[in-house]
Parts: C-alpha cells; sequence; structure tokens
C-alpha cells in the first residue's frame, strides 16, 4: 500500500485510514513524499552540474530524507511498531511519480488525502488526487478532512 503525502494535516488522516488498511492486511505501508520540482527540464538540468555540485545534490537529498523520515515518525509515531514500513522521497512532478512509484513497487493501493478545492483554485492548481484516480495502474483511496475514522 502506498500513501503518497505532501505531510499535510488531511495527509495525516489519510495515513491514519493506510496505516488501520495495512494493519487488516499485514501489508508493507510505503510512505512517498513528491518534492515539486520548479525547474521545467530536470534533466538538463543534472546534465550541467559539476562532479562536486552533484555530490553535494546528492547530500541534500539524503538529508532531506533523513529529515522526512523524521517528520514521519513523529506524524505517525505507531507506525513502524504496526508494520513494516518503506519511506521514499522523489523530486518532479507527483502527477508523474507516484504512479510510476506504484507500478515500480507493484503496490495495491495508493491512499491520499485530497484537499477538496473547487472553483478557480481547483482549475489553476489542478487536484493530484484527481489525477490518480485517472491514470494509477491501481485502486485509489482519497481522504477528505474531517472523516471520522472508525476503529
Amino acid at each position: 500500500m502506498l500513501l503518497a503525502t505532501d505531510l499535510s494535516r488531511i495527509s495525516r488522516e489519510a495515513g491514519a485510514f493506510a496505516r488501520k488498511l495495512c494493519r487488516q492486511f499485514g501489508a508493507t505501508l510505503h510512505l512517498l513524499k513528491v518534492i515539486q520540482d520548479q525547474a521545467h527540464n530536470v534533466t538538463e538540468y543534472v546534465e550541467h552540474l559539476t562532479e562536486s555540485q552533484l555530490h553535494a545534490e546528492h547530500r541534500r537529498k539524503q538529508q532531506e530524507e533523513k529529515t522526512l523520515v523524521a517528520m514521519w515518525a513523529a506524524m505517525f509515531p505507531r507506525l513502524q511498531k504496526d508494520h513494516p514500513v518503506e519511506y521514499a522521497t522523489r523530486l518532479g512532478d507527483p502527477q508523474q511519480l507516484v504512479p510510476e512509484y506504484a507500478r515500480e513497487h507493484h503496490i495495491d493501493l495508493i491512499v491520499t488525502g485530497t484537499h477538496g478545492r473547487s472553483g478557480v483554485r481547483r482549475l489553476i492548481q489542478g487536484s493530484v488526487a484527481e489525477h490518480l484516480v485517472r491514470i494509477a495502474p491501481c485502486p485509489v483511496l482519497t481522504v477528505h478532512a474531517n472523516v471520522p475514522l472508525t476503529h
């Protein structure tokens, strides 16, 4: 099972659903945070980096992953006690990278929070959750704020 998270309050609520489902089915939980890349072409950017810049970028990514793991541990304190957890970060477009991760890791279900934007904000910003529902290689469970979790 994959929890695609932006580390928001809604993601924590989605995480509670994911944890419950993993516990019920004995599944491994994959936590994925996609850091949205503002550069239009990452490949061209990387091709122009020197070796020392690439090493610095690699160290930065490793530190960021450690920070995210610590944040996840604080957000979901019982997670690793309940069942296996895999942590991952990716740099790029979440609408592309979440389905790609799901395919690569043979994910059976994606769980994600949805902010429930509407109108102009949704038109301009789009909805990652809506896009996932349409193109993901597996079912997608979307969780919005204030959904009661029954135990």
